[in-house]
């Protein structure tokens, strides 16, 4: 008995599951008429946003949530009738606003005459035009209003779907220095990010954090960035004396303030005022002598006095073992503007 019980269990646990996994006829064509519904519409959508000329982010907006909801609602249809309607109308509502948003930003609806319109329907339909103007007078809605509160909403989450990571880590360290104004953490990474930009408005809100910063605390990087932002705010006069007061610092990398120096001497196409400030360095007790008159030296050859450029790399050369990355680039100039 307890043969027959356990070989007949097996057959009869296989027929329960091909039972619950079977479908109906009818649910088998709704599931035929939701798909083709949802593949007609999308068809649509895309047709429109290339009649409309969408970018590529448009089309990955509208061509992800159709994928989504495509294969969603196909799911649903096998359990039951309601969810997929339900997710037909978030996928149709999605892309209107992705449409709306594209006839928003591209300023198409500027050419949509509203007044023409109205009489036009008016004319033709007045039955529809009276029947829709009766639903807005008892509703009390502000139809402008409501579709600019769509658009601006839809415009908003095409744009931060679309936002550069770049602006997206900006907009972070906005808020970080919102919460925390007195960090210097906060203050130095939002100067950074602003002087990373190139548009004129970032390097002046770049300067102003920097000068506040040094007002607190003058480091060599503060220093350094203020010098760079007067340098590409056109204020070359700053920039040099910015960088000359890295100098004072203690234990200040004198060799990387001698290369900014000699850098905003060419940026700035005042070679005379790199030539003097690099001699103040000079003097410096810690100062990097040979390579400070390598730049000095290269200063003087672009300004015509080749004779001062010729002497500061003859001191080099006899200063400098001829090994040294600075002793053999010193013998190459020296070759280079004798052979001129």
């Amino acid at each position: 008995m307890n043969e027959i019980i356990t070989s007949d269990f097996p057959d009869r646990a296989a027929a329960d599951k091909d039972k619950k996994v079977q479908r109906t006829c009818f649910s088998h064509l709704w599931s035929f008429f939701c798909s083709s519904t949802f593949l007609i519409t999308g068809i649509g959508f895309a047709i429109a946003l290339a009649l409309l000329g969408a970018t590529r982010s448009y089309g990955l907006a509208s061509g992800f949530a159709f994928i989504y909801a495509f294969f969603w609602q196909r799911r649903a249809t096998r359990q039951g009738c309601f969810m997929p309607v339900f997710i037909f109308m978030a996928f149709f509502t999605w892309q209107l606003l992705v449409v709306g948003a594209l006839v928003y930003n591209t300023g198409l609806y500027r050419q949509i005459d509203f007044v023409q319109l109205r009489n036009d329907l008016k004319r033709e339909a007045p039955e529809l035009y009276e029947f829709g103007e009766k639903i807005v007078k008892n509703l009390g809605i502000d139809v402008q209003g409501m579709m600019t509160n769509v658009v601006d909403a839809a415009r908003n989450a095409v744009a931060e779907f679309t936002r550069d990571p770049e602006e997206k880590r900006l907009i972070e360290l906005e808020h970080a220095f919102q919460e925390n104004p007195g960090s210097v953490s906060a203050v130095m990474a939002l100067a950074e990010a602003y002087a990373a930009r190139s548009d004129l408005a970032s390097v002046k809100l770049a300067t102003a954090l920097y000068e506040a910063l040094v007002e607190v605390e003058a480091n060599d990087t503060c220093l350094a960035a203020l010098a760079d932002c007067y340098a590409r705010l056109l204020r070359p006069d700053m920039a040099f004396t910015t960088a000359a007061r890295r100098a004072w610092l203690p234990q200040a990398p004198l060799d990387r303030v001698a290369r900014q120096l000699a850098l905003l001497a060419i940026t700035a196409n005042d070679l005379p005022r790199g030539i003097f400030e690099l001699e103040k360095l000079l003097l410096a007790p810690t100062a990097e002598e040979p390579e400070i008159k390598l730049l000095l030296a290269g200063l003087n050859h672009d300004l015509g006095n080749d004779e001062r450029a010729m002497l500061l790399l003859n001191e080099i050369i006899a200063e400098v073992p001829a090994g040294f990355a600075t002793a053999q680039q010193a013998t190459k100039l020296q070759q280079i503007w004798q052979a001129k």
